[in-house]
């Protein structure tokens, strides 16, 4: 089974793409790790209503849960080396907000 759950901050600006009826909404997630002071940057993709939902509520510094499966695509760049990216498809996100904080 590929899933995989991810709790981070959104680093960049999301982006909403395409076209109605085919909406892509795009984002990298920093995801700290315990004691490491480095973080994992995750590109995180949301396909159609739930990249609208989210182009409405998300923005650049939320906090958000991410739950998908893992997709791998070779990159096709200039390099003779097989480079593989890989993202997260979005199955659900979810803003998270620190206790006391108004929705």
């Amino acid at each position: 089974m590929n899933s995989v759950s991810f709790f981070g901050t959104i680093d960049s600006e999301p982006q909403l793409l395409g076209m109605p009826g085919r909406d892509v909404y795009e984002f990298w997630l920093a995801v700290k790790g315990r004691r490491d002071k480095h973080a994992l940057y995750v590109k995180v993709v949301a396909f159609m209503s739930l990249a609208v939902r989210l182009a409405d509520e998300l923005s650049q510094g939320d906090r958000v849960a991410v739950s998908g499966h893992l997709r791998s695509e070779r990159w096709r760049g200039h390099s003779p080396r097989r480079i593989y990216v890989h993202s997260v498809i979005a199955r659900d996100v979810q803003l998270a907000r620190a206790p006391g904080e108004d929705a």
